[in-house]
């Protein structure tokens, strides 16, 4: 039985896939479940048509995402923050941190998409990826000073 994928389903696809599905898993869970619906020849239509509005979308978010990639690599993000002696702060500076100094800089950024080893615990130049698109990776420079 030919399905249309309503959401992303392990092992089977990925929403908006028309995939060809055992009859008794469609009937009795795909489709109950609302995973999945029958692929008759308007949703079939349909399904198409939102799949190339979707690939028109993703391709402009990509060629958004390697602008901003260029800008904010021209720049550099200060944080001032409490410090004791030889340089270790009092805490430590987390990827919300670094959402706060690039918002304030006007660039919007999830935090989460801010990929970090371990938080910035000494004053001083580092380097912080964020993942801007499945697809670009941007590297900035963060500079931790002393209040």
């Amino acid at each position: 039985m030919k399905v249309i994928l309503l959401q992303d389903v392990r092992g089977i696809g990925r929403k908006g896939d028309i995939v060809e599905a055992k009859d008794g898993y469609a009937r009795n869970f795909l489709i109950p479940k609302g995973y999945a619906a029958i692929a008759t020849e308007s949703a079939v239509r349909e399904a198409k048509h939102r799949e190339k509005s979707r690939a028109i979308r993703d391709t402009m978010h990509l060629q958004a995402s390697k602008e901003l990639k260029e800008k904010i690599e021209q720049e550099t993000f200060t944080l001032a923050v409490k410090a004791g002696e030889k340089g270790r702060i009092f805490g430590s500076v987390t990827n919300m941190d670094i959402a706060g100094a690039l918002k304030d800089a006007g660039y919007e950024v999830d935090r989460k998409d801010i990929l970090m080893q371990a938080p910035i615990k000494d004053v001083g130049m580092h380097v912080v990826e964020l993942r801007l698109h499945s697809e670009v990776s941007a590297r900035i420079k963060v500079d931790v000073v002393e209040e």
